[in-house]
């Protein structure tokens, strides 16, 4: 209205440099409210209205355009993130179900961060994403005038609100624009369609205080907002959709008590009375989340605070390797102490949710559970390629792998040291194929990745692995396996395949040596150090209404022996490394071999062998690697942001464009 085009632009700029999933959500909102509004405001003719439509695209992509060297190398980087890769197809949608779900969330409280819907259990749709945090609780007074809309005199508004609420409801019906939608509508999206209510019931409510909408509209809409109300509980309740219909009936009761209180200040102006309401359900809508759904104690978060001092202390060590943070002591909030690490510019294993390089995903994938990695208690195999040289816990780990001991204990955090540890990465004399790795079990997957690197062209290559196989244990709740003769410095594997939960109990002469308890799938790993001997083994669990199999293998501890041995023997070594570039030295015997590192696949990466560069390889289901001939050469890695140069070119003709501008501006 003001044509404050260059505050516009800059304004979408510096959103776009503070965060790329702001200007997401912001974007499609904006346009859809400025096309509203210019409808409204100038009221032209379509001629007129395209020119406008095309001035403020212009304008907008002028403002993407700024942060577009921040905009484009994010971009590339979401490209490959593992959250896009789905089986969508064009014309999948939404179950009934998802649909009520969605619908019912929408005319009640929220009374759970991962659900928005009282009126339906999580485990009984398949919906995108999960309640994220955000609330899409919508007060009583919103959904009563959204009813209205229907109602409304001003065409215009009237059309395009059921035209914007149309088209929103197309986008979330059809999966194939959960693109769009982040695959979470709650915790994206959320923000333009309550933009859009707001928008709506401001304009219901100018016309009924107008006297526009009449007194009978008012009452009709109250009766179908709880007709529609109390039979989403109804068939919430008939089909058993919810295992909390008490807490449902009590929130849907004040919501119709609310409902009720706002059609009475409408009908008669009680203007206290609409203060009371929209006060009461200001209170609600927070305490609700509160009490029902526990926040994290700040006791927690302050424990977690502690992470930083250990990780510190760590790091007085120069070496380039990684730390892993293994730990019980937080519970169910491990996860605020998984980014720590990061959090201090190091290198750690630990994270949660997708702060980690997408191209690793294959390989991470083994080790993490769902979008958090700190939670594996086994896989101790895969931790060599990761040169996890320290893990760190403040209470008693569940197991320590092999090959680490006690180093230290620094401020009642026990340090952990990797003797065995390799550093920066080494090389490999034997590959194999993709096609030949899949078809291996998942326990000879983790395990041929120490003898064999997995690349395309690889071999094809029949691997039975070198284990010795003990047999099955049964399916029964309770499995027993007694050794004929006693193990000891071994690594014991426990095939549990989809055994969601299990209890694993380790004996030795009828005393309890070891027992722990796992959520995890595929195999669990034991290391039976030289000092500790079992006879026995007792696993517990199975799957509700399903027995499955449980198989016992070992691997003798010489073979660890000999395959350190080997990777000490040609290694990357003399590292010197200072932010993303690496130099070291390397001696290859024999023939030409690939070389290994512990670094994830990036296209930005570049390495160069004795000054001339060499093409690089996705290895390891992630990792950087490269072929070098026999003999001894210098290395040199660095890395380039991709697409930076293209993002930095189109900031520099968007500024470019903004500066004429504002001169524009200036002269008018």
């Amino acid at each position: 209205k003001d044509n404050r085009n260059i505050s516009f632009v800059l304004v979408l700029g510096l959103i776009g440099l503070i965060n790329y999933y702001f200007l997401y959500m912001f974007i499609p909102f904006i346009c859809l409210y400025a096309l509203f509004r210019t409808v409204e405001i100038k009221k032209n003719g379509l001629k007129d209205l395209l020119i406008e439509a095309l001035k403020f695209s212009g304008l907008t992509l002028l403002g993407i355009g700024l942060a577009a060297f921040i905009l484009i190398p994010c971009a590339y980087l979401l490209s490959s993130n593992p959250r896009f890769e789905t089986d969508i197809t064009l014309f999948s949608h939404l179950g009934k179900l998802d649909l009520f779900k969605i619908i019912s969330g929408l005319f009640t409280m929220s009374v759970d961060h991962e659900s928005t819907s009282i009126l339906i259990d999580l485990n009984k749709y398949n919906f995108i994403g999960w309640g994220g945090g955000a609330s899409l609780y919508m007060m009583s007074i919103t959904i009563m005038l959204v009813v209205l809309i229907v109602k409304l005199k001003n065409k215009v508004r009237k059309i395009g609100l059921i035209l914007i609420f149309g088209l929103f409801a197309i986008m979330v019906f059809f999966k194939s624009f959960w693109y769009l939608l982040q695959f979470n509508m709650e915790s994206r999206w959320f923000y333009m369609i309550s933009f859009m209510l707001a928008f709506s019931a401001m304009s219901v409510n100018d016309e009924i205080e107008e006297g526009l909408i009449k007194r009978k509209d008012i009452l009709s809409a109250l009766g179908v907002y709880l007709i529609f109300l109390w039979g989403l509980f109804l068939i919430s309740y008939f089909f058993q959709l919810s295992t909390r219909l008490h807490i449902a009936l009590i929130m849907i009761t004040i919501t119709s008590i609310f409902a009720i209180l706002i059609a009475l200040y409408y009908l008669y102006g009680y203007k206290k009375l609409l203060l009371l309401v929209l006060c009461l359900e200001s209170i609600m809508s927070i305490s609700l989340l509160v009490y029902i759904d526990k926040p994290v104690d700040y006791h927690i978060t302050n424990l977690a605070a502690e992470d930083v001092d250990v990780v510190n202390k760590i790091k007085e060590d120069n070496d380039f390797y990684r730390i892993m943070y293994n730990d019980e002591y937080y519970d169910l909030f491990r996860y605020t102490t998984s980014n720590t690490p990061y959090a201090n510019d190091f290198k750690g294993v630990s994270f949660y949710s997708t702060i980690y390089n997408s191209e690793m995903e294959d390989f991470l994938s083994r080790l993490k559970n769902n979008w958090q990695m700190d939670q594996r208690y086994s896989s101790w195999d895969l931790y060599n390629l990761l040169s996890v040289k320290y893990i760190y816990a403040k209470s008693e780990p569940k197991q320590i792998p092999f090959g680490y001991f006690l180093k230290e204990t620094f401020q009642d955090y026990k340090i952990y040291e990797n003797k065995n540890f390799v550093e920066l990465g080494f090389s490999y004399d034997k590959t194999i194929s993709k096609k030949s790795f899949d078809n291996l079990t998942y326990l000879n997957q983790d395990l041929v990745m120490a003898d064999y690197l997995v690349v395309d062209g690889g071999e094809d290559v029949e691997y039975t692995g070198n284990l010795i196989d003990y047999g099955s244990m049964g399916s029964e709740d309770v499995r027993y396996y007694a050794f004929a003769k006693p193990l000891n410095n071994v690594n014991i594997y426990l095939e549990t395949g989809t055994i969601e939960k299990v209890q694993v109990d380790m004996f030795y002469q009828d005393k309890l040596v070891y027992s722990d308890y796992f959520w995890q799938y595929n195999y669990l790993d034991f290391y039976i150090d030289e000092n500790t001997f079992v006879d026995l083994v007792v696993v517990s669990g199975n799957n509700e209404n399903q027995n499955h199999d449980v198989n016992i293998k070992v691997k003798e501890m010489a073979y660890y022996d000999e395959w350190f041995k080997n990777r000490f023997d040609e290694k990357l070594e003399n590292v010197v490394y200072k932010n993303d570039y690496i130099e070291a030295d390397i001696t290859v015997k024999d023939h030409a071999k690939w070389i290994f590192t512990n670094i994830g696949y990036d296209k930005g990466w570049h390495v160069e062998v004795d000054n001339q560069e060499v093409q690089t390889s996705k290895v390891q289901l992630g990792f950087l690697g490269f072929k070098v001939d026999e003999g001894y050469h210098k290395i040199t890695m660095y890395y380039k942001t991709p697409y930076l140069n293209v993002g930095m070119a189109i900031s520099l003709i968007s500024l470019g464009i903004y500066i004429l501008l504002i001169f524009e501006k200036r002269k008018k």
